[in-house]
């Protein structure tokens, strides 16, 4: 192990919660379809293309956001991803542009990207090999449950008008 017991934990769960967070932006337009749809007059062709730009961009960054990974080192590129997510999710929830929430949902794509690998690089570094696939599957089963509750809590959020 690199790092020692205690940093290693809390670099898996910090990462684990960026990766669980990431995963709901993805969703984000199937939790709101109705209203993104008013919002923008969007076709269903028009609004498909909203979780297209964002999935194929981030199945196409997988490789070279992997070989930036190894090269430069987690950290670095972790943050510029969240800091991306982040203004990414706020361009496009504050826009009534169609063309600014197309790009931020490409944007989203992009920081969205190294999230998985991140998470994985920091465990295959930080832990045996013997409790790697333990800490991937946990890895994985947060960010499925972040996306069901999540859903339902940002759900909630907007009947309430909080959001």
């Amino acid at each position: 192990m690199q790092h020692s017991c205690k940093q290693a934990y809390w670099n898996w769960l910090l990462l684990s919660a960026f990766f669980a967070y990431q995963y709901l932006l993805r969703i984000y337009p199937s939790i709101f379809t109705d209203e993104i749809r008013a919002t923008f007059q969007f076709s269903a062709n028009e609004f498909s293309t909203l979780s297209t730009y964002c999935i194929g961009i981030y199945s196409c960054l997988q490789i070279p956001l992997g070989i930036l990974l190894d090269k430069m080192g987690v950290r670095w590129i972790i943050i510029a991803s969240l800091g991306l997510c982040l203004v990414s999710q706020y361009l496009f929830t504050h826009t009534q542009v169609q063309w600014v929430a197309q790009w931020g949902r490409v944007l989203i794509g992009i920081g969205s990207a190294p999230a998985f690998m991140g998470v994985v690089k920091v465990i295959s570094d930080s832990f045996s090999n013997r409790l790697c696939g333990i800490f991937i599957g946990i890895t994985c089963v947060l960010g499925m449950v972040t996306t069901m509750v999540g859903s339902h809590w940002l759900r909630q959020l907007d009947a309430t008008g909080l959001s």
